[in-house]
């Protein structure tokens, strides 16, 4: 079961560790295609927000945030190989920063073709990817609370033997004995 675990968790953090790799290959000095496609939709976020808030938004650098989303991606995708929560909230970062800028369907008309074939089923795979996240963070809450549940029953005064067929198992006292030099000696007797 934890190699399944593993594995999935192999393939899963592929698609970003193999988008950094493919993003750092090609950042060069103008931040690479990535920061191309990236420039115009900031460049149209800012307009957006600027009409909408009725305040000046400053340049933002797009090779900055490209190299941020690379860093999220490899960092967290590492991370989140290994089962660490920390990679797998990096990577929640970082879909929620990317996904709306880049995927912005709502900025289109749906008769135009660029809507449904490009622009939305790419960000219901973000939205995807992101649900699965957020599923790996409470299956990993969900065993942190069934281990220490486990852990305050580990005293049980009695164990259970039996077979899966019986109905009822055969319950035994659960006691540790050890020597004591008190006064009166109590004798014990067997029961059985």
């Amino acid at each position: 079961m934890r190699f399944f675990s593993f594995l999935g968790r192999v393939l899963f953090a592929s698609i970003f560790i193999l988008s950094a790799w493919q993003m750092f290959n090609e950042f060069g000095h103008n931040g690479g295609p990535a920061a191309a496609e990236l420039s115009l939709k900031v460049a149209a976020l800012r307009r957006n927000l600027s009409s909408k808030l009725g305040v000046a938004i400053p340049d933002i650098d797009v090779r900055h945030l490209v190299a941020i989303s690379l860093s999220l991606k490899g960092i967290g995708g590492l991370l989140f190989v290994f089962g660490s929560r920390v990679g797998a909230y990096l990577l929640l970062l970082q879909l929620a920063i990317i996904t709306p800028v880049l995927y912005d369907f709502f900025n289109y008309s749906p008769q135009k073709p660029i809507f449904d074939i490009l622009l939305f089923s790419d960000f219901l795979q973000h939205i995807a990817l992101f649900g699965a996240l957020i599923f790996f963070l409470g299956m990993k809450t969900t065993a942190i609370g069934l281990i220490c549940s486990a852990i305050q029953f580990l005293g049980s005064a009695n164990i259970r033997i039996g077979l899966a067929s019986q109905d009822a198992p055969f319950y035994v006292p659960h006691c540790i004995a050890r020597y004591t030099n008190q006064v009166p000696k109590r004798n014990v007797q067997d029961q059985g």
